[in-house]
């Protein structure tokens, strides 16, 4: 079978590991070609995996394909009818693409294989690459926290923790949890801002010289200090966590256990020459949902 990949956007941590093993597995059968889709001139490029060295690679995962800009509509990516299969990784709105294009081929399948460093994957455990940038987030603040701990201000620190992009409420509130942190989501209501003026007043009290406050970017942070924080004397500073640094390099162990799994899944849906679905980890086991 001709085999192609094609990775959309993003490629979290965990994703290159993925490949490795996904491409050293079907080349013993299959041909297997990486795609690429050029944002400028909407052109298809592609590699034969046969001519790179993946076997035998597994402690150093060099980048084996380049991002492909999702296109707003999926005729430009009509030639991938010439494969018995493609494999398209991405975030979850690359979905819609991959059915409109499962429904255009008559003889290709599509599998699709969402991936996320946010929470944000319907039907899926946990999406490969939420693990690392959750690492990555909390032990960003840690070294943070371990300076403050050795300043002194004239008023408590509140330190404003901003992550890029539109960031789910659960990410916000597990990485608030682990370090013991507060959460002002972008959508607040009035109560909740209140409730959680009353919890800083506690923690500071209570003798606390600091406080971690997580939002994103569809919160100006700004307005925290001067008007929502306004009755409170406090330190304000702001520290922004690039979304960029979340994706890696290295996987967590749960995300390499998570990207083995799914490689696996991988496989096994072109052996068993599969038709076109979603590939998702539900309650630790790899599923197949069909389109």
């Amino acid at each position: 079978m001709n085999i192609g990949i094609i990775n959309f956007e993003m490629a979290p941590a965990g994703v290159n590991q993925l490949l490795h093993k996904v491409v050293s597995d079907l080349l013993q059968a299959h041909t297997v070609t990486g795609i690429r889709l050029d944002a400028q001139s909407g052109a298809l490029t592609y590699k034969n995996f046969a001519d790179e060295n993946v076997a035998g690679t597994f402690v150093d995962f060099k980048n084996l394909l380049q991002l492909s800009t999702l296109p707003k509509v999926p005729d430009g990516l009509k030639e991938l009818a010439e494969f018995d299969a493609v494999v398209m990784i991405g975030p979850q709105q690359a979905e819609a693409s991959v059915k409109a294009l499962s429904r255009m081929f008559d003889s290709t399948s599509c599998l699709f294989l969402p991936v996320s460093i946010n929470q944000t994957i319907e039907g899926t455990d946990q999406p490969l690459g939420y693990d690392t940038a959750v690492n990555y987030m909390i032990d960003s603040i840690l070294r943070i926290r371990d300076t403050i701990d050795s300043l002194k201000y004239p008023n408590p620190r509140l330190l404003g923790v901003q992550l890029e992009g539109s960031v789910s409420r659960q990410v916000l509130e597990e990485v608030a949890i682990a370090i013991g942190g507060h959460v002002l989501n972008h959508d607040f209501e009035e109560n909740h801002l209140e409730q959680l003026k009353k919890s800083l007043k506690e923690d500071f009290d209570s003798g606390q010289t600091y406080a971690f406050l997580l939002f994103d970017e569809r919160i100006d942070a700004e307005r925290i200090p001067s008007e929502w924080m306004a009755d409170i004397a406090i330190d304000w500073k702001t520290h922004k966590i690039d979304e960029a640094l979340c994706m890696g390099p290295e996987p967590t162990a749960r995300d390499r256990i998570t990207a083995m799994k799914l490689a696996a899944g991988i496989v096994e849906w072109v052996r068993n020459d599969q038709a076109s679905g979603k590939l998702l980890i539900k309650s630790n086991k790899v599923d197949v949902q069909l389109y």
